[in-house]
C-alpha cells in the first residue's frame, strides 16, 4: 500500500535511525511514498524499500509533475526492489513548477534501479549527498531540451 503526500505535506522524523518507513513484505508492485501536488517535505528518517522481503517492485519515493516544492533533507532511501520498470529509490517527475526544491544530506544507497532519477526539472538544488551501491545510475537526470549550466 502506497502512502499518498497531500499538498503541504510535512513528514519531520526523530533521526534516520529512530524513524523507519517500511514497505511491507506483501506490498503490490508501486510505490512507496508518493506526492500529489503542492509542497512536500520529509526530513529525518528512512525510507526503506525492504527489497529482501518483498515479491513485487516498486519505488521508494515518488514526486510527480503536479508537486510543486520537493525538500528531502537527512533523509535515508534504501532497497527498492526491481521488477518490471521499477526499483528507484526516488523518482521527480519534474515540471517548470518544481523550481527551488532542494535535496540535501541524504544517504541513498542500495537500490536496485537508479539512487533518483529526476526527468524535466527546473531549479532542483542536491546538495552534499551520498549515492551509494545503486543497480543503475546513483543519480541520473533527464531534461530532454534543457541546458545545463
Amino acid at each position: 500500500m502506497a502512502s499518498t503526500l497531500s499538498p503541504l505535506s510535512k513528514w519531520i522524523g526523530q533521526g534516520v535511525s529512530s524513524t523507519r518507513i517500511i514497505r511491507s513484505p506483501g506490498a503490490s508492485a508501486g510505490t512507496l511514498i508518493q506526492g500529489t501536488n503542492g509542497i512536500i517535505d520529509l526530513m529525518d528518517l528512512t525510507v526503506d524499500g525492504n527489497k529482501a522481503n518483498c515479491i513485487n517492485g516498486g519505488n521508494n519515493i515518488y514526486m510527480p509533475s503536479s508537486a510543486t516544492k520537493i525538500s528531502l533533507v537527512r533523509v535515508n532511501v534504501q532497497n527498492a526492489k526491481s521488477v518490471s520498470g521499477w526499483g528507484s529509490g526516488v523518482v521527480i517527475d519534474g515540471s517548470q513548477q518544481s523550481a527551488g526544491s532542494v535535496i540535501s544530506q541524504c544517504i541513498i544507497q542500495s537500490n536496485d534501479a537508479s539512487g533518483m532519477a529526476i526527468e524535466n526539472a527546473n531549479d532542483i538544488f542536491i546538495i552534499g549527498n551520498v549515492f551509494n551501491g545503486n543497480g543503475g545510475d546513483g543519480l541520473a537526470i533527464n531534461n530532454y531540451d534543457q541546458t545545463f549550466t
